[in-house]
């Protein structure tokens, strides 16, 4: 997968995606987080959740968090 170079939330756009993932960090976990672009959000591989962008911008909310698709917990839900 190829991330892409910039990253668009609202009006402000990050020129380098890296950066942008550099300052965000799983809620839960303190864990880096990784692009998924189907459902396109942030994963956290240590808790195996996934927090989706809405309206553009990346809900972090441990209690709105999705099971990750590559997770045992999603397996089950």
């Amino acid at each position: 997968m190829q991330v892409a170079d910039t990253i668009s939330v609202r009006e402000a756009t990050v020129s380098d995606t890296q950066d942008f993932l550099d300052l965000l960090a799983c809620p839960k976990c303190h864990s880096e987080l990784r692009v998924v672009p189907q459902p396109e959000g942030f994963a956290c591989e240590a808790c195996q959740l996934l927090y989706q962008l809405e309206d553009g911008l990346p809900n972090m909310l441990i209690s709105e968090a999705r099971p990750w698709p590559g997770s045992a917990a999603a397996a089950t839900a």
